[in-house]
Formats: structure tokens, sequence, C-alpha cells
């Protein structure tokens, strides 16, 4: 299994715009969610979110995670609930770069040791896990590209599929009030 074509979001950094994803047919353009689109030989249609390590954490700061990783495993259930096909859609968040827990239990990213607890992030990112997102690491940019056809090329036989256990839920601002 591998590649078909890539659709890479215009907001991307110019680096990624220029993979090339091992020769397939790219193309850059706005993205409703994710970073890329990428069509597999399978006919899958892998969502993925890409996040620098200190981007994860802005990204969790300023509340824009969980509603960018809802858009991403929504996509999954409605392709599965509603269009009654069986798992086009995976959805990823990879995350690229140091991050690991420092001896002090504080994230450690390329900027080195951050103000942000080890198992507090490790809460928000199991909690994107649950929504059906899985998380990958990327041990930096250069290997970015190398993970994403990984990703596109692994085994996504129908029958290993469970449904997450907490789907998630974009509340409007008025349900939230």
């Amino acid at each position: 299994m591998g590649i078909r074509a890539v659709i890479i979001d215009n907001r991307e950094p110019e680096w990624v715009q220029k993979l090339s994803f091992g020769g397939v047919p790219t193309t850059v353009a706005t993205l409703e969610y994710g970073d890329l689109q990428v069509l597999c030989d399978d006919d899958s249609t892998l969502f993925i979110e890409r996040k620098t390590s200190d981007d994860l954490l802005g990204s969790i700061k300023d509340e824009r995670l969980m509603v960018q990783m809802a858009k991403c495993a929504n996509a999954k259930y409605e392709s599965q609930l509603f269009d009654q096909r069986i798992d086009p859609v995976w959805s990823y968040l990879v995350i690229t770069g140091t991050f690991y827990p420092g001896v002090n239990g504080k994230v450690v990213t390329e900027r080195g040791i951050t103000g942000w607890n080890w198992n507090s992030v490790m809460g928000v990112l199991i909690n994107v896990q649950e929504m059906g997102v899985p998380v990958v690491f990327s041990p930096d940019n250069a290997s970015y590209e190398k993970t994403v056809m990984l990703l596109a090329g692994r085994n996504r036989d129908p029958q290993t599929t469970v449904l997450p256990p907490r789907p998630p839920l974009i509340l409007s601002p008025g349900h939230q009030v």
C-alpha cells in the first residue's frame, strides 16, 4: 500500500509544500481541517494534522487543538456512520521534533524546558486519542515525509476497526454558555 496523491494545506510552511511523498502528484490548497489529505492506494483518505512540539503546546493553550482534532475525528465518524462505508477516513496528529518529560516533570521541547506539566499534556493527548485520532511522533522535520508515507502504508483492515470510546462534540458558542 502507498500514496496516490496528496493535498497540502496552503498555510503549511514552504518546506512541507515542497515535499514529494515518493513522487506522487501533490497540490497545495486551503483545507477545511488537517494539514495534509493523503489519498492512499486502498482508497482510504488520511487527514493529518502536523504540530511541532512548541506549536502543540500553543494549540493547547489557545484551545485550538481540541477543535482541530474534533473536526478530524468527525470526518471519520461521518464516513462510518452516515456514508456507511468501512473506514475510508483515518485521522492522525503527527508531532514533530523534541518532546519528552524533563527531570522536573516539565515538558522539554526544542526551546528547552517549558513551564508545561508533562502529565497534563499527556492527559490532553489521551483525550485526543480517545476521540479516535492516534498521536504519532516524528523525530524531526526531515522525518515528517517518511512518517506520512509509513502511515499511508499501514494495513487498514476493516475487521480490526473499533469506534473510539468518546466521539467528539463541538458545542456552538450558545451551547457553551
